[in-house]
């Protein structure tokens, strides 16, 4: 069979008519470039390509039930689709990567769920860096398209209301080994930024140690946090990954810096590494360059009328690159820039019950309705148990990760810490989320699991002293 249609155009071929067939973040990505932000190169595989699958398109009507999703995730995984999908894009691929020799790429998704002004959807699709060859941009695309009709989106949806989507699209982009990467949130004319070397990547999945700083509306400094850093997220530019101790070099400043390998497969291609003792205590933009990307982003908002934003960039030899902006659903309690006794306080609000440590599926099995839910971030294993929680404790260094903007949507009680594994599993504990605390209940709370139901933990709140500030009646209501 021929396939006529372009499937895979340049960004810059599209209009801004033409949002259903790129989906919000390429669209975001197009006023961008518009307005003459300098985005990575960019192509869109448009939802034009689901034309030529019968099987998906007999599902839609004005988008695709909630319902149905599991089918289509089970067709997409299916080996005629795979076939199919490969015999549609590999020409169109081929020449692009002719187009773009030496370079390499992020799979990005392109969902209308994504950057909407109501709900983020912060993490809930997937995205594939550090992609080379045109098998493996294939498989990139492949994986996108699926995880985005997944269990989490599924979940998501009905936690929002939402009922039918739309077609997603995908992102094709050339990607960044930036030195720096950054988020930063405008509200009410202040921006506070998060900053961490290497990949971007590290500050929204919360793993990178950050440095933060807040620039008022005049963009002078208000306040800052210079930490003492420890790991980042870095792509691996060889034939294959480190292993875990070895060491790895990677271009930083004009540089060849030596990391050491933590985790050589936080996914294909990317490795969270320990940084050196001479760069840990240093900071890791001037204030003066932090300036100059707070202007740089500042500007191109104003001109997409956006008022408060959330902005992703990266640096790279000197250069910004602007990676994604989106209004943000939910402000922020705090525009601070330090976190409070090594307790950064997310959501405001408190919350008691028993904590429950959720790394990997089987950990769900523990998870009781009213506990604390703790996790390094919130997809996944964790997004099923969200709203049965009390409050939640994330790994992050960042207010502004994933997790972060997931807990501020769902209005639960939440703080963040660098390292969920010294957190004590099945503990009675209260945060504040306010604050920035986390804080053992007094009694006897150290239980066995298997004798614990529903009540249990309920039980030992009313027999302990916290019982006598607050008045409630079941662990449904122990989120303030």
């Amino acid at each position: 069979m021929e396939y006529n249609s372009e499937f895979l155009k340049k960004l810059d071929s599209y209009s801004l008519d033409d949002k259903q067939l790129i989906g919000n973040k390429a669209f975001n990505l197009l006023r961008l470039q518009m307005e003459g932000a300098n985005i990575p190169k960019t192509w869109v595989v448009s939802t034009r390509l689901f034309e030529e699958v019968p099987y998906i398109m007999a599902f839609y009507d004005d988008g695709i039930s909630i319902d149905d999703f599991e089918k289509i995730r089970k067709y997409i995984d299916s080996e005629g689709f795979i076939r199919l999908l490969g015999s549609m894009l590999i020409n169109e691929i081929s020449k692009m990567i002719s187009e773009n020799k030496k370079s390499f790429y992020a799979i990005r998704s392109s969902s209308n769920l994504e950057d909407d002004k109501r709900y983020s959807f912060a993490g809930m699709f997937s995205t594939v860096l550090n992609v080379r060859h045109i098998r493996n941009i294939i498989d990139s695309v492949y994986v996108v398209l699926k995880d985005s009709f997944s269990g989490d989106v599924e979940e998501m949806c009905r936690l929002n209301g939402i009922e039918r989507v739309k077609l997603p699209a995908v992102i094709i982009q050339e990607f960044i080994y930036s030195e720096t990467g950054g988020v930063s949130f405008r509200q009410d004319g202040v921006v506070s930024s998060s900053i961490a070397l290497g990949l971007t990547k590290g500050i929204v999945d919360g793993i990178s140690s950050t440095d933060s700083l807040v620039l008022n509306d005049k963009n002078e400094l208000t306040s800052e946090d210079v930490t003492e850093k420890k790991y980042c997220v870095l792509p691996v530019n060889g034939r294959s990954d480190p292993l875990p101790e070895e060491e790895y070099a990677y271009r930083y400043k004009s540089q060849t810096v030596r990391f050491k390998c933590i985790e050589n497969r936080i996914e294909e291609g990317i490795i969270k590494a320990e940084i050196p003792e001479d760069l840990k205590n240093e900071r890791l933009l001037e204030i003066s360059e932090a300036k100059v990307v707070t202007d740089t982003v500042n500007t191109i908002a104003d001109k997409l009328g956006i008022r408060d934003y959330d902005s992703e960039w990266c640096i790279y030899k000197g250069c910004l690159y602007l990676l994604q902006i989106r209004e943000i659903t939910k402000k922020m309690e705090s525009m601070e820039a330090a976190s409070l006794n090594g307790v950064m306080p997310i959501v405001s609000g408190n919350a008691v019950g028993r904590t429950c440590v959720i790394r990997k599926e089987e950990d769900l099995k523990l998870f009781k309705k009213g506990d604390i839910l703790v996790t390094d971030i919130i997809n996944g294993k964790a997004i099923h148990a969200v709203m049965d929680a009390a409050g939640c404790i994330i790994q992050t260094s960042s207010p502004l990760s994933h997790s972060a903007i997931i807990a501020r949507e769902l209005g639960l009680p939440c703080v963040g810490v660098s390292d969920i594994g010294k957190i004590d599993n099945l503990k009675l504990m209260e945060i504040d989320g306010t604050l920035g605390k986390i804080s053992e209940v007094d009694g006897d709370h150290s239980y066995e699991t298997e004798k614990y139901d529903e009540s249990e933990s309920f039980d030992i709140l009313k027999n302990s002293e916290k019982w006598k500030e607050y008045i409630i009646a079941s662990p449904e209501e122990w989120a303030y």
